[in-house]
């Protein structure tokens, strides 16, 4: 991380571009999120079970690999520019070719393990194919959407503020279409190699069964480009990097026992503006999408209630209108906010926020002062009463059971097909009704023991 920071550094103090000279700082990104896993890897490898997650005790190191094992791990050529990033053990399973063993089971209890390697060309070249379509996409699409365009007198002159704040969404949409078409096609190439193997899945209500070839995706386009908040754009967006920052830096300076707090958030967000670079554009972008993340926090719990029914998960019949908007709010803000992660200097950066007058951070400023401010009270209150009836007690709770009771068996039916002897896929993102459920039980059921406390202090023939 040392040198790849000092290498950000030059890159800044020394803004003309050489042609003849390779950036390297790409490859150093991988190679930095492939090297820190590595060593706390090893380092969980030297620890017993007992004290590791599963997470940590499937990607332990506990035998050091060779030179040669340990050089093709670091720099497998077609991971090696662009990502995607993975942990060694996982490599060391495509090497020694354990990641394709079957494993069936006896009646009698015994096991037997069989080897089985799918056929990957067919899967690889579709990746290949979006990947080239992709970038065909941004050539062609630069012609009419520019950075240039949006930079110069003639975007304000010409353009209405609507206009101007749809311009930025779609030339947000141009940013990514050269990720889309590098990361797609650097996933098809590990594809191919048999690296992206990821199991196979057995859907439990068709019963068919098909290979996943996901362990290495890093974009999901279609989540990013349909996604409704933010949770689902970072979740979509650079997928190994994330999973990086939350395994290897988030959890890790998590003292054992607690909760990530404050701490860990600052951590990670430190990290990985430090892991991208030293330029102002790339903060201006991480510091605006925290607080906007956060905005829309509040906005999900003060306004979605509105439209669901009283059990907190059926659509009401304006569900939709909702969906939309928050659709459209939340691209929208994308657009605006990704911005000086492109241009990366301080006042141009500025002035494409000014060319919009700041209208999502105002919006942010106000929404901040509402929900957190002095008219709180006033306004949660007045939401509240828009809200359906609310559940009793009791009936809340045995709502959420049957809630968390079902997303159980859906995850128990995931994390069953174990008949390629791999770990199925790490659920790294849990939906955010999960946490709400676990959160109004937690809140109900604290709320029922106070009040039965209450009752017995008041009444005591009850006691």
């Amino acid at each position: 991380m040392g040198h790849l920071f000092i290498n950000h550094v030059e890159a800044q103090i020394k803004p003309d571009f050489d042609v003849n000279v390779i950036d390297i700082t790409g490859a150093q990104m991988v190679l930095c999120m492939k090297l820190s896993s590595f060593g706390w890897n090893v380092y969980d490898g030297t620890l017993s079970e007992s004290s590791l997650s599963e997470l940590q005790k499937d990607r332990a190191v506990r035998k050091h690999p060779s030179l040669i094992e340990f050089l093709s791990y670091a720099f497998f050529f077609p991971s090696l520019m662009t990502g995607p990033s993975y942990d060694y053990m996982e490599f060391a399973r495509w090497m020694d070719l354990s990641m394709f063993d079957v494993i069936h089971k006896k009646a009698s209890g015994d096991t037997i393990v069989k080897r089985r390697i799918p056929r990957s060309g067919r899967v690889a070249t579709k990746k290949l194919v979006q990947g080239i379509l992709w970038i065909v996409l941004w050539t062609q699409i630069t012609n009419y959407i520019s950075l240039e365009y949006a930079q110069s007198d003639k975007f304000t002159v010409e353009l209405p503020f609507i206009v101007r704040a749809f311009y930025l969404y779609a030339l947000g949409i141009t940013y990514r279409l050269k990720y889309y078409g590098a990361w797609t096609i650097s996933e098809g190439a590990c594809i191919l190699s048999g690296l992206g193997f990821n199991g196979k899945y057995t859907n439990p209500k068709t019963g068919k069964t098909k290979y996943l070839w996901n362990r290495v995706q890093n974009i999901d386009p279609w989540a990013f480009e349909t996604g409704q908040n933010t949770h689902i754009l970072l979740a979509a967006w650079n997928m190994n990097t994330n999973k990086w920052l939350k395994n290897y830096v988030y959890l890790r300076v998590t003292p054992k026992g607690r909760k990530p707090g404050f701490r860990s958030t600052l951590a990670t967000f430190v990290t990985s503006a430090l892991w991208h670079g030293t330029r102002p554009g790339y903060y201006l972008t991480f510091v605006g999408g925290a607080f906007f993340q956060s905005v829309g926090k509040l906005f999900r719990r003060n306004l979605r209630p509105i439209f669901v029914s009283a059990d907190g998960v059926t659509p009401g019949p304006y569900k939709v209108y909702y969906d939309i908007t928050c659709f459209v709010v939340t691209q929208l803000a994308f657009g605006y906010i990704v911005q000086p992660f492109i241009i990366l200097d301080l006042k141009p950066s500025l002035a494409m926020w000014a060319s919009v007058y700041y209208y999502v951070h105002i919006a942010i400023a106000i929404s901040m002062f509402l929900f957190l401010g002095p008219p709180k009270k006033y306004i949660t209150k007045a939401l509240k009463k828009l809200q359906p009836v609310p559940l009793s007690h009791s009936e809340q709770i045995k709502i959420d059971s049957l809630r968390l009771k079902q997303i159980k068996a859906d995850l128990d039916i995931l994390t069953s097909q174990t008949s390629l002897g791999i770990p199925q896929p790490d659920i790294d993102h849990l939906d955010d009704e999960i946490h709400d459920a676990i959160r109004e039980m937690d809140e109900l059921r604290a709320d029922l023991i106070q009040q039965l406390q209450d009752f017995r202090a008041t009444h005591p023939a009850h006691r």
